[in-house]
């Protein structure tokens, strides 16, 4: 009797709940964090001799902090264990990032560095003949002076960490003295290195975007 009572009641407050549209809602939030993400920053290239600051303005993002930094391999770095570490390589060299959270959760990025000679310009023409105009420039800039005698040339903007936003390589040249390069919605105001390299030499110009 006693079990039939039970079932009784049982079945009469489904039926109620049913017929009420009245149940308890129980809400359970569970914090789950982002996913880790490393950013080991863009590709470069830097004249041999000198130097680079890998990584970015945020080298990890999601996960849990605190972060751990771990560069792969560690040859010429100041500090491997750094979000942003020094890089002075003597050749090119490709680096891995593994970024550690809080919670053992890791995430990798790789960026890779080239390094160029630099060895200045040729006899038949000097840094003093390439002029950039307007400087400083705000859609677009124009580089004049380009040597006539080169069949390629590589146009590099580059910002103050050696990261390249800009690259563009220009055939026989013969035909214009000129290269117009559009800047609208590519850089942020700031100081830019325009690297113009003309066969094995590179010529470097600086240029304010406004």
């Amino acid at each position: 009797m006693r079990n039939n009572m039970k079932k009784f009641l049982i079945v009469g407050l489904l039926v109620l709940i049913a017929w009420t549209g009245y149940a308890q809602v129980i809400t359970i939030n569970i914090d789950q964090p982002e996913q880790i993400v490393a950013n080991a920053g863009s590709d470069t290239l830097i004249c041999k001799n000198h130097s680079v600051i890998l990584g970015a303005e945020q080298s990890a993002t999601g996960g849990t902090p605190d972060y751990l930094y771990s560069w792969y391999p560690d040859q010429y770095l100041d500090n491997p264990s750094s979000a942003n570490p020094t890089c002075a390589p003597d050749e090119s060299i490709t680096y891995v990032l593994t970024v550690t959270d809080n919670n053992g959760c890791t995430a990798t990025s790789y960026v890779s560095v080239g390094v160029d000679p630099c060895l200045g310009i040729s006899l038949n023409y000097s840094a003093s003949d390439i002029s950039i105009y307007p400087n400083p420039a705000t859609d677009y800039f124009v580089i004049r002076g380009i040597p006539t005698d080169i069949n390629r040339i590589l146009v590099r903007v580059v910002n103050q960490l050696g990261q390249i936003l800009i690259q563009q390589f220009i055939n026989n040249p013969s035909t214009s003295a000129e290269v117009r390069i559009e800047s609208k919605n590519k850089l942020p105001k700031g100081m830019y290195i325009i690297h113009l390299r003309i066969s094995d030499r590179i010529i470097t110009k600086p240029i304010q975007i406004l």
